[in-house]
């Protein structure tokens, strides 16, 4: 059991769903509804995110699953205020 003095434990699934779902952004420009609860989830996220992964969300190498998931929140807003249209 958690307690709340403790970090909150990402599982892997969870990591590697999200590093899925932001190589599909890369690849098609479309953001879906999974990326962006994925982004909330690992809001808070510690830990470094693969440089695979960092290049796909155009975050610095060495950039921690929480940056990459604020950065790509901001940048799926961001499209959806412009209809969708990339800036």
């Amino acid at each position: 059991m958690q307690t709340s003095r403790e970090a909150p434990r990402w599982s892997d699934d969870l990591c590697a769903d999200f590093c899925g779902a932001v190589e599909g952004y890369a690849v098609t420009g479309e953001a879906t509804k999974e990326l962006d609860q994925l982004c909330g989830k690992l809001w808070n996220c510690t830990d470094i995110l693969p440089q695979i992964a960092c290049d796909d969300a155009q975050v610095p190498v060495g950039s921690t699953y929480a940056y990459a998931a604020q950065a790509m929140r901001l940048v799926i807003r961001r499209r959806h205020a412009h209809g969708g249209r990339q800036q």
